[in-house]
């Protein structure tokens, strides 16, 4: 990809977000998007963690920088002498250690600095944007890719961002680096290879799957559970219909419902549910690119789906996983798509 398409998105989200520092709440949104990384079992089994110091309008890290630190966390923060050596990490013992550096970056002063070259348990990774599969559009220095690239055994590495900063899609190379996890003050993504599975309804699980719940301004956009187990048993004569309980690990958190006739070059989603209480952690997304794998194995050339008009979160998902809009129902107020491979 071009270096232009990376300058388009990178000025146009820096925009985003100056605009966001100045009409929203970049101080409640830092705190809450702190709150959900110290949470992650990436932060709190992590001994030695390498963090970002913030500067202008990113994601302020300075008090969670001091916390790391009385928590007894090992911090390192970057190191920059010129763009030809790279990014150094140098441990920090305390805040006062820093001074205006590189970029107008607060860094370690010359007589505090501690240079590691051993590996952190964890990088915390800055960024202008991030995508929806967890790549990102930087400052343009390549700093934190050919970082990372360097090492053996990479870092469990978590980019943190306000929500104005993720994208669809960004412009990716042969060299960039995605993120395991991005944190935002809306959502948990986790990008890393999935542990999503599909199984069969039965007693074991029948239960589980009926307790699981919209959100309240969802009801409209999909059924819950128990009318597509009903719609199951009125059709269960449809060798071509398939339902299946999706599983994240060993718990139940959504289901499907497709057709596939193997007359036919493609998979028709019918229903996709995730549960309410498991919403917002990438899971919908990584069940969708199961489901595209599901269809290639069974010999299907395309997906076909739809969703309900007003659906723009499924909307979203969708167009960044390549599915293009094919018609409209009418009567239900639908929007057709689909996704075709050779």
């Amino acid at each position: 990809m071009s270096t232009q398409e990376k300058t388009t998105v990178r000025q146009a989200v820096l925009k985003k977000r100056g605009d966001f520092f100045t009409k929203g709440d970049p101080e409640s949104a830092s705190d809450r998007i702190i709150q959900r990384l110290k949470q992650t079992p990436a932060y709190q089994s992590a001994q030695t963690i390498l963090c970002f110091v913030s500067f202008g309008t990113e994601v302020m890290t300075h008090e969670f920088i001091k916390q790391a630190l009385v928590e007894g966390k090992r911090v390192l923060v970057p190191y920059i002498r010129t763009k030809a050596e790279g990014m150094l990490a140098s441990e920090l013992k305390d805040f006062s250690e820093l001074e205006v550096g590189y970029y107008n970056i607060l860094a370690p002063k010359e007589d505090c600095l501690r240079l590691i070259n051993e590996q952190p348990d964890l990088v915390i990774v800055p960024s202008v944007a991030f995508s929806q599969d967890g790549y990102r559009i930087g400052y343009g220095g390549g700093f934190y890719d050919r970082y990372l690239g360097a090492q053996a055994d990479r870092s469990h590495t978590i980019g943190i961002a306000f929500s104005v900063q993720v994208v669809d899609r960004v412009p990716v190379e042969d060299f960039d680096i995605p993120v395991d996890q991005l944190i935002t003050e809306e959502a948990v993504y986790d990008f890393r290879p999935t542990k999503i599975s599909f199984r069969d309804i039965d007693q074991t699980n029948y239960s589980d799957l009926i307790d699981l719940k919209l959100r309240p301004d969802q009801d409209d956009f999909v059924s819950e559970p128990i009318q597509s187990l009903a719609d199951c048993w009125l059709r269960r004569h449809d060798k071509t219909l398939f339902v299946r309980a999706v599983y994240h690990e060993e718990e139940l958190i959504g289901y499907l419902l497709y057709h596939h006739d193997p007359k036919n070059d493609h998979l028709y989603l019918w229903r996709l549910m995730i549960g309410d209480r498991y919403q917002a952690k990438g899971y919908g997304r990584q069940t969708m690119v199961q489901i595209i794998e599901l269809a290639k194995r069974l010999g299907a050339k395309a997906i076909k789906t739809d969703y309900v008009l007003g659906n723009d979160t499924v909307r979203h998902l969708l167009e960044s996983l390549g599915f293009v809009e094919v018609g409209f129902v009418e009567k239900y107020q639908e929007v057709a798509v689909e996704l075709r491979w050779d």
